[in-house]
């Protein structure tokens, strides 16, 4: 995907990328978790959104993720996590690089002495300050977490479930009843008897 041509940019485009693959835009994404601040959630909630609050949606981000916390000596002092504001079981493994860099070291003292607080967990709901972001990453190898390997292959073997690849949802019928897709060119026409779940790209 293409952007429009950006007025800042000198009216140049850029690639946009999109993970059209199993799994979506966690396939190539920059690999950090986190999360907003607890007064944003709380303002969506405000807006006339109930179950959208910071304590209502803090349930959902514990269930999610199984976190391992960092363990670099000289940063574990800098990286506590906030007591009831992790997961440990979910589908998700949330940790840190085994290796950082002298540079981030030094950032972190530099940002110290310029005024700017350390924050110790960057997703307490307190998203003042500066820290290392966990990412999106599994403790043991180091290797990518995704939505498909978190979500998907545990479940792939189940006898009501089919994985139909190669086709792109267009349209969701009136009152999600079914959807219409394409592959290549032909048109389908898929009917639920229950409910359609939508997870795809936000922005088109």
């Amino acid at each position: 995907m293409t952007t429009t041509p950006q007025e800042f940019l000198d009216n140049r485009t850029r690639s946009f990328p999109q993970g059209r693959v199993v799994g979506g835009s966690s396939i190539i994404n920059g690999l950090c978790w986190t999360r907003g601040a607890a007064a944003d959630y709380d303002a969506w909630r405000d807006l006339g959104n109930p179950g959208w609050g910071w304590i209502d949606l803090l349930p959902y981000f514990l269930k999610s993720e199984n976190y391992t916390a960092h363990s670099d000596t000289m940063l574990q002092p800098t990286t506590r996590p906030t007591q009831g504001k992790h997961g440990k079981q979910g589908p998700v493994q949330v940790s840190f690089p085994r290796y950082v860099y002298n540079q981030t070291y030094n950032f972190l003292n530099g940002i110290q002495e310029l005024g700017v607080p350390l924050n110790e967990d960057i997703n307490s709901g307190s998203a003042t300050g500066a820290n290392l972001v966990p990412g999106s990453v599994k403790a043991g190898n180091q290797s990518r977490a995704d939505a498909r390997t978190a979500y998907l292959d545990p479940i792939l073997q189940r006898p009501n479930l089919e994985l139909l690849t190669g086709h792109t949802v267009t349209r969701i019928r009136n009152r999600a009843v079914g959807n219409r897709t394409s592959q290549n060119s032909p048109w389908g026409l898929w009917g639920v008897s229950k409910r359609v779940t939508i997870a795809g790209i936000e922005v088109k």
